[in-house]
C-alpha cells in the first residue's frame, strides 16, 4: 500500500467519572512569566540527597536507551538515559561507565549540565565521546568520560551520527553538523524537532517529531518534506536506517496515536524516500522501536519491539527472543547485539540469550514513594511494586499492581496499613508484607489520589470511579460521586471535614466540600497556563496554619485563599526551550491515566514542618521546588540529585524521601530545610 503526503492533526478523547458542574466564575488575567525573584537554586549545603536507594534488581535496571563502545577494548562500555529517539518515557540517569565489561559501574557525570542522555557515540579516531542531551545540546569528552566540555548548546539534542568523518545530529532546531566535533552549526533547520538522523551518499534523512521525513542533498541547504496521512501511520518519526548496500532502500520506524490507539509502524521506501510502503510487522514482536542493519548479512534489518527479529525483503521475518521493551540496537562486530531498553543494556546475539549488563544500576522510574520508619514502598514504570525493610540496602518485588505507574501510600497514622492504587486498590495491614484486593472500582487517576485525616487512621482515595473512604483505614466504601471526573484530593489540616478534589471536567477547577465529602460545590475555572498536557488537573496541598490551598497543574501554580472559592494564578512553570519545542506526552503514562476526565503525571504538591514553619514542597518535571511563603516565590532544591525530574515526596519526621526518573529513590533530611531561607 502506497502513502499519502498530508499534515497530521491527533486528538486524544478522555472519558469523564460522569455527573456535570457549571462554572462560577473565570481567572482574571494571563498567567505572569517567573517573577524575578524565583531563584535557580541554593547553596548546597541547604539540602543534601543520598545517592540511590535503589531499588535495586540482580537482573535488570531501570531505562536505558544510549549505548557505546570502545571499539579497541570491548570491556569499556558507557550508557545513558534520557528520552532517546524513541516515543517512550523520559529519564535522567546521567552517564555509566564499565572497565570490566559490566560487572561494575560508576557514574561519569563531571561537566555535565543535564542528564538527560538520549545517544551516546565513540570516535576512536579522536579517543573522543559525545553525549546528545535534552537541553544541555551535545558533550564531548576525550578522558575516557573523566570530564565533559559542552561543545554545543543552540538546541537539545536526540541523537548523533558519523558519516565520512563528519558528525550529523537530530536537534529541536534541525540537523547540526561538525567536521572536528567541537564547532557545530545547522545546515538543515526544520520545521518540527528531529528526532532521528541518518546519512548516506550524500544525502541526509531526519525523522520529525510531527511525522515528517526530510531529505536533503549534504551540499544543497534545500530539502524535500514528507509527511504521513493520519490514518496510514503514526506521528513520530522516530528511526531511519539507510541499507550500507543499497542507498535507495530506506527503513523508518514510527510510533504514536492513531485513532485513540497507540500504535507502531514500520515503513520503506525502495527508491531512496520518494515513496514508502507499509512493512507488516509480526504481533508477536509487539513493534518496531528499534532498527538496524546487520554488519554481516547483506541487507538484513534487525527489528526490537519486546522480541527481536529479521527481515532480508521488507515482507517476511524471522523471529526470536529480544530484550525488554527494547528502545535502542546497536550492531557491533560480528553481528553482536546491544539492545538499550526500558530494563538496561542487554548483549548478545540473534537467535541466542542475552544477557544484561547493567544489572542492579538502581536508575528506575519510581512513580511513587511512600515511607515510615527504614520501610520504603515504591511503584516504577515498567516493574511491579516493591518494597524495603531496611531503608534501601535490599529489596523485595510485591505480587500487587501491574507495572506500569501506580501509586503507593503508608497510613502516616496507621503504618502499618499500606496502599498500592492501580486498576483497583490493594491493602496491606502487617506493614506492606502481604496485600489484598478489595473491590473498589476504576483505575488509578492521579498522582495524589490518597489523603488521610489528621490524628485518624480516616482515609479517603480517589479512583477513576470517584470518591472512597474507609473510616478504619482498611474498608473502603463509596462517597457518591457529585464531582465530575475527580482526579487528586486534599483535606485541611486544621479541619478534617474540608475536602478538596481537583478536576478538569468542563474546565480545570478544584471541587471543595465542608461536609466531609457529601456535599461539593466549585471554584473558578483556572485561566489557562499555556502548554500542558490535555485535561491536566492539578495537585493540592493546604497549608496547616493558614488554610491557604496551592494548586499546580504541569505549567503553572495557583493559590486560594478563601477555601477555595478562587484561585489565581501565582507562577508560570517554563520549561527549559528545548525540552518545550520536543516533548510530547508520555504515552505509557497517558494510557495508565487515560480512562478519566483529567489526570496529572508527574507532579506532587505537599507541605513539611521546619524550624520556621510550614515549608511547601513542590515536584515538577524540571525539579523539586520549595517554598516558605505558599508558592509566592519558590526555589529549587534538586542540589545534588542526578536526576531533575522528581516525582513522588513521602515524609516521615524528618526524613524526606522521593521518587525521581532515573535515579530510583533519594532521600534527604527535612531538619536542613528551614523556612526562613526560602
Amino acid at each position: 500500500m502506497r502513502y499519502a503526503f498530508v499534515l497530521l492533526i491527533a486528538a486524544v478523547a478522555l472519558v469523564s467519572c460522569g455527573g456535570g458542574g457549571s462554572s462560577s466564575g473565570s481567572s482574571s488575567g494571563a498567567v505572569p512569566a517567573v517573577p524575578a525573584s524565583v531563584a535557580p537554586g541554593l547553596p548546597t549545603s541547604s539540602l543534601t540527597w543520598t545517592g540511590s536507594l535503589g531499588p535495586w534488581n540482580s537482573q535488570n535496571s531501570g531505562k536505558l536507551n544510549a549505548f557505546a563502545i570502545d571499539p579497541r577494548n570491548p570491556s569499556v562500555m558507557y550508557a545513558g538515559g534520557g528520552t532517546g529517539t524513541e516515543d517512550g518515557v523520559t529519564t535522567d540517569t546521567g552517564i555509566f561507565k564499565t572497565s570490566d565489561g559490566g560487572a561494575s559501574w560508576s557514574a561519569a557525570n563531571a561537566g555535565l549540565t543535564d542528564t538527560t542522555i538520549n545517544s551516546l557515540i565513540f570516535d576512536p579516531q579522536a579517543n573522543a565521546l559525545y553525549a546528545a542531551t535534552e537541553t544541555g545540546g551535545i558533550f564531548r569528552s576525550t578522558d575516557g568520560a573523566n570530564s565533559w566540555q559542552q561543545v554545543s548548546n543552540v538546541a537539545g539534542v536526540r541523537q548523533i551520527v558519523q558519516a565520512g568523518g563528519t558528525f550529523f545530529a537530530a536537534s529541536s532546531v534541525g540537523i547540526l553538523t561538525s567536521s572536528d566535533g567541537t564547532t557545530w552549526s545547522i545546515s538543515v533547520p526544520t520545521q518540527a524537532a528531529a528526532d532521528t538522523v541518518a546519512v548516506s551518499s550524500g544525502t541526509i534523512f531526519a525523522g520529525l517529531v510531527n511525522g515528517a521525513i526530510v531529505r536533503a542533498a549534504i551540499s544543497v541547504p534545500a530539502a524535500t518534506m514528507h509527511v504521513f496521512a493520519a490514518l496510514d501511520a503514526p506521528p513520530v518519526i522516530h528511526a531511519i536506517v539507510v541499507d550500507p548496500q543499497n542507498a535507495q532502500s530506506i527503513y523508518a520506524s514510527m510510533t504514536g496515536m492513531v485513532g485513540g490507539i497507540y500504535t507502531d509502524a514500520l515503513m520503506h521506501s525502495s527508491d531512496g524516500g520518494s515513496t514508502w510502503s507499509s512493512v507488516p510487522i509480526p504481533a508477536t514482536l509487539r513493534g518496531a522501536q528499534a532498527i538496524a542493519f546487520s554488519a554481516v548479512v547483506p541487507h538484513r534489518l534487525y527489528v526490537a519491539g519486546t522480541g527481536l527479529a529479521y527481515t532480508d525483503d521488507a515482507r517476511t521475518f524471522a523471529i526470536a527472543q529480544g530484550y525488554g521493551d527494547a528502545r535502542t540496537l546497536t550492531v557491533l562486530d560480528g553481528d553482536r547485539l546491544a539492545i538499550g531498553s526500558d530494563q538496561g543494556i542487554a548483549l548478545g546475539s540473534y537467535g541466542s540469550n542475552f544477557s544484561p549488563v547493567t544489572a542492579r544500576l538502581a536508575v528506575n522510574i519510581v512513580r511513587s514513594v511512600a515511607v515510615h520508619g527504614s520501610t520504603l514502598l515504591v511503584t516504577m514504570q515498567d516493574f511491579a511494586p516493591a518494597r524495603s525493610s531496611d531503608g534501601g540496602a535490599t529489596w523485595q518485588t510485591l505480587s500487587v499492581g501491574s507495572t506500569e505507574n501506580g501509586v503507593a501510600y503508608i497510613n502516616p497514622n496507621a503504618p502499618n496499613v499500606c496502599y498500592i492504587l492501580d486498576n483497583g486498590i490493594s491493602v496491606s495491614t502487617d506493614g506492606c508484607i502481604t496485600f489484598a484486593n478489595q473491590s473498589v472500582g476504576g483505575r488509578i487517576a492521579s498522582t495524589e489520589p490518597f489523603a488521610t485525616e489528621a490524628n485518624s487512621p480516616r482515609t479517603y482515595v480517589v479512583t477513576s470511579n470517584g470518591l472512597y473512604v474507609a473510616n478504619d483505614g482498611v474498608h473502603f466504601y463509596p462517597i457518591a460521586c457529585s464531582v465530575p471526573g475527580p482526579v487528586d484530593i486534599a483535606l485541611d489540616p486544621r479541619n478534617p471535614k474540608h475536602v478538596y478534589i481537583a478536576s478538569s471536567s468542563g474546565g480545570v477547577a478544584v471541587w471543595r466540600s465542608s461536609d466531609g465529602g457529601v456535599t461539593f460545590s466549585r471554584s473558578n475555572v483556572f485561566a489557562p497556563p499555556g502548554p500542558s498536557y490535555p485535561n491536566d488537573a492539578p495537585v493540592l496541598a493546604v497549608d496547616p496554619v493558614n488554610g491557604a490551598i496551592v494548586a499546580m497543574t504541569q505549567t503553572a501554580i495557583y493559590r486560594s485563599t478563601d477555601g477555595g472559592a478562587t484561585f489565581t494564578p501565582l507562577t508560570q512553570l517554563q520549561l527549559p526551550l528545548a525540552r518545550n519545542a520536543m516533548r510530547r506526552v508520555d504515552p505509557d503514562a497517558r494510557l495508565a491515566f487515560g480512562g478519566t476526565t483529567g489526570y496529572n503525571i508527574g507532579e506532587r504538591a505537599q507541605f513539611v514542618t521546619s524550624a520556621s514553619g510550614p515549608l511547601l514542597l513542590l515536584s515538577t518535571p524540571s525539579g523539586l521546588l520549595a517554598s516558605s511563603d505558599d508558592a509566592t516565590t519558590t526555589h529549587s532544591v534538586v542540589q545534588n540529585a542526578i536526576s531533575h525530574e522528581f516525582e513522588g515526596i513521602a515524609v516521615d519526621g524528618n526524613r524526606i524521601c522521593a521518587g525521581t526518573d532515573g535515579q530510583g529513590v533519594v532521600c534527604s533530611d527535612t531538619s536542613k530545610l528551614a523556612a526562613s531561607r526560602y
